[in-house]
């Protein structure tokens, strides 16, 4: 027999193993505590990584209304983070890339509005 679970930010339904299901309510303490707090693992992710609630819904096209609303405070204990480990949600500023790929990114971005400036002064004389 298996067990259906279903992710509370994605609404995502995946089917799973009598023997994982139990390995997850014995985490949780309870079926129900299991069942209200299942993350899939794609989420999990994309959060740990400093993504919000409302941009994992928008990577992932999701526009169901009705999901539930998860605090913060919940989404850190379901994720096992510290404070430190995930800065205010609301506000984060976590590089979601290595530093030296968002330097590049930075610096790329720099020189293509240079280079847009460049070309409209060009234009205008």
């Amino acid at each position: 027999m298996s067990h259906k679970i279903t992710c509370i930010i994605t609404g995502k339904t995946i089917t799973v193993s009598n023997e994982y299901y139990d390995k997850k309510v014995s985490e949780f303490g309870s079926e129900e505590k299991f069942n209200t707090s299942y993350i899939s693992r794609q989420v999990k992710n994309l959060l740990k990584r400093g993504y919000k609630v409302d941009d994992v819904k928008k990577l992932l096209r999701i526009e169901d209304e009705s999901l539930p609303t998860i605090s913060e405070s919940k989404l850190k204990s379901i994720l096992k983070m510290k404070d430190d480990d995930f800065p205010d949600m609301e506000s984060s500023s976590i590089k979601k890339s290595h530093p030296d790929v968002v330097e590049y990114i930075k610096n790329l971005q720099e020189y293509l509005s240079s280079k847009t400036h460049f070309e409209q002064v060009k234009n205008d004389v």
